[in-house]
């Protein structure tokens, strides 16, 4: 018996009728249609999720068991706020000698781990899958011990990235088994954030060597991938929203949900806040450079004392290698309007909103405007990781090799809708300006808010704003991946809903 007889086993016990087979990628990517080569820009991706006191689900104990029978490769998705960045830490509090790595540092730096490129020692260049990257002994002896392997934010992950850690995960433990004989499990939302193939060389190369440019069409993972799906919708409550939502998110039959939108996020609130849309709560943009000019606009408009608060970094990364959505230099006024960027339970957790209204000589006090209480906020930090191997204890420890200290605080008029990304927002204005450019841009923004009431546009969202790559749908559907919107129980009611209902109570 195979260990996907045992995986097959282990998931009816565990998760009963939502147990998915192991998907035969080779096969599945015969069915795609083949990646044609083109650049797109580079792109982070921001989250930050508390881990509290969690409600341990079926399929959190079964990626944890099946890790620990030696599953090869596990691919762990579910659609935005389902708690995936939860079940990572989860899974990193019941795991010995278990690394946890991101595709970005700001990404790394948010789930506690390090970056792809630090933990395997790949040079900042196009990776060759087919070269052996040399490993210093302290590094070999970690990836000797390494039992377990999380990468997070898996959509960014390219395949020939995924061969190289394949290559060398074998190299330094001698062992031709996938991965060397680690159980990798691979978490992400494919109809998110898509890989960055940021040059015309590279584009060449992945349309060559690769049927796509996402990270199962590794040559690494065509022998199997086990899937597990998130299901249940945390972040949102309204089931007519969630609906929406997996409608834009699959780009299927979506012209009703985007008329949704419009009608209750544009037509009905034209006149709220209408004269100023960046005085409004949080806007979400396309770009950095129009995030910049709304937030400089609205900061230089105040009367009062500009203040100016430095980053200071110990350590061993010097603070222009850093890349996290806190500024090195925070420029901040009375009155500026700010958002949270870091949890701190009860005080406020990431993406909360609010003002300053005044300072102190260690701290800056701001008025929250989700509770219209006042907090004192104190430096934070953040830290940056490397995975070592204490011979002692015979574990692999998490060593911190340097810290960045600053308020957690950005200005907060206007964010890129990628920097959005893990966010939960109780209100936010979206402002597609000349269009979304990237697939699941549109979806990424609309699904940061909790409520539908929270969301105002401005400007009705065109039905070339919602991009999704086919490559992915391809794969989903061909993996046994559910890519059908929630099914609504009474449809009839919802189509009324939207045209008669909204004339009452969508005002």
């Amino acid at each position: 018996m195979s260990i996907w007889d045992d995986m097959a086993k282990l998931a009816k016990s565990k998760l009963g009728s939502d147990a998915l087979e192991r998907i035969d990628v080779a096969s599945v990517q015969e069915r795609i249609i083949p990646e044609k080569g083109r650049a797109v820009a580079k792109r982070y991706s921001h989250g930050d999720e508390p881990l509290g006191n969690i409600d341990i689900l079926p399929e959190y104990e079964f990626v944890a068991e099946a890790m620990r029978q030696g599953v090869p490769a596990l691919f762990l998705t579910g659609k935005a706020g389902t708690g995936k960045s939860t079940l990572v830490r989860w899974l990193v509090r019941e795991l010995d000698d278990c690394a946890v790595l991101a595709p970005t540092a700001i990404a790394a730096v948010n789930i506690g781990g390090a970056t792809i490129h630090s933990f395997f020692s790949l040079p900042a260049e196009p990776i060759d899958p087919d070269r052996d990257y040399v490993q210093r002994p302290e590094r070999k002896a970690v990836l000797s011990k390494l039992k377990y392997l999380i990468i997070d934010e898996v959509s960014m992950v390219l395949p020939n990235i995924v061969d190289a850690m394949d290559r060398t995960l074998q190299s330094a433990r001698r062992n031709e088994a996938p991965f060397g004989g680690v159980s990798v499990l691979f978490v992400g939302d494919l109809l998110q954030l898509p890989p960055v193939v940021s040059t015309r060389e590279e584009a060449v190369y992945f349309s060559h060597r690769y049927r796509t440019h996402y990270f199962f069409s590794a040559e690494a993972l065509q022998a199997g991938l086990l899937p597990v799906v998130l299901k249940r919708v945390r972040r949102q409550s309204d089931l007519r929203f969630i609906q929406a939502l997996d409608h834009i998110r699959l780009n299927h039959e979506h012209r009703d949900s985007v008329a949704l939108l419009n009608r209750s996020c544009y037509r009905d609130r034209l006149g709220d806040d209408a004269a100023e849309a960046e005085g409004s709560p949080l806007t979400l943009v396309p770009t950095n450079a129009v995030a910049t000019a709304i937030n400089l606009r609205q900061l230089n408009a105040l009367d009062n004392e500009l203040r100016h608060f430095e980053a200071s970094v110990t350590g061993h990364i010097p603070l222009d290698k850093w890349s996290l959505a806190v500024p090195p230099l925070l420029e901040l006024k009375v009155g500026a309007k700010v958002i949270f960027l870091k949890n701190k339970l009860p005080e406020y957790i990431n993406g909360d909103t609010g003002v300053v209204v005044g300072f102190e000589a260690d701290s800056i006090r701001v008025k929250k405007d989700r509770t219209d209480n006042v907090v004192l906020v104190s430096r934070e930090s953040w830290n940056r990781y490397r995975y070592t191997y204490d011979y002692e204890t015979m574990r692999i420890e998490r060593d911190i090799i340097g810290s960045f200290q600053q308020f957690p605080l950005n200005l907060g008029w206007a964010i890129t809708i990628h920097k959005a990304q893990g966010m939960s927002l109780d209100e936010v204005t979206i402002d597609l300006g000349s269009g979304a450019f990237c697939e699941g841009q549109t979806y990424v923004a609309l699904s940061r808010c909790r409520t539908l009431d929270g969301i105002r546009l401005v400007r009705p969202i065109s039905m070339s704003d919602v991009r999704v790559d086919q490559k992915v749908l391809q794969f989903y559907k061909a993996a046994g991946i559910a890519v059908e919107p929630e099914q609504d129980s009474d449809p009839e009611q919802t189509r009324a809903w939207l045209e008669g209902k909204s004339d009452s109570q969508l005002h």
